[in-house]
């Protein structure tokens, strides 16, 4: 597990033992919140495998404009599962929360929240959008609050964390995924709240997505974001 994780969150054991490396498994709470984080029970050397694979799953975030872009491009950003996305039908349970985020496409700030289980298609709906967004020639930025807070620490040691704010906050759509799942600190909610804010005075429009209740999504990302987003877009449920 990286530094920020271990220096972030508290460890709580379980009494169990990880089947595969032998050593004593855990969850984990936030120094924030005081409250167990939703996420597996593994021992130190799974966390440090799936810390790895995050990292090395993350697409590019930043896809340019269209009009400035190679052709193959955008199937190199847009990840095979999701790719077709724009053309692929929604289920019942996913139009409510597409037509929340749709007028994003024609240049109407959205601020959106979209919660639901596991599976039910909130980064289809992300995907959808960065996709359709491409086609019209806006660009757009998708990325996890995990991965966001990690660049902007990395950049602290070459002092370019404005650069890095410039790159979320700059695009003409943002979408960020897993908000709960962060590594539970006050600077997580200090760097999103930067970003939103200027995204938010500049009318650029931004979806955060999470499969945390309401509940959880307010403590995830402050309550104060949580209030300017019911008063704008506000929050929808991706159905089944």
């Amino acid at each position: 597990m990286d530094e920020v994780t271990a220096t972030a969150l508290k460890k709580n054991k379980t009494g169990t033992t990880c089947e595969k490396h032998g050593l004593p498994e855990y969850t984990l709470t936030s120094p924030i919140t005081n409250s167990v984080i939703p996420s597996p029970t593994m021992c130190d050397l799974c966390w440090e495998e799936h810390d790895r694979r995050v990292t090395a799953d993350e697409e590019p975030e930043i896809k340019p404009k269209k009009t400035a872009t190679l052709p193959g491009n955008l199937t190199r950003a847009i990840p095979p599962r999701f790719a077709g996305a724009s053309s692929t039908s929604l289920r019942e349970g996913q139009k409510e929360a597409w037509a929340t985020i749709a007028p994003a496409l024609d240049a109407d700030f959205v601020a959106a929240l979209l919660v639901g289980a596991n599976r039910v298609g909130k980064s289809f709906l992300g995907w959808r959008l960065c996709e359709r967004a491409s086609d019209r020639g806006l660009s757009w930025c998708r990325t996890t609050l995990r991965r966001l807070c990690r660049e902007v620490k990395e950049s602290w040691r070459s002092g370019s964390e404005s650069a890095v704010i410039e790159r979320h906050a700059s695009p003409d759509i943002l979408i960020v995924d897993e908000i709960n799942r962060g590594f539970g600190s006050e600077t997580e909610l200090q760097i999103l709240t930067e970003i939103l804010d200027v995204r938010h005075d500049y009318l650029k429009p931004y979806v955060l997505l999470t499969d945390a209740t309401p509940e959880e999504a307010a403590e995830a990302v402050g309550r104060a974001v949580v209030k300017r987003i019911a008063e704008e877009s506000g929050m929808t449920e991706v159905k089944a």
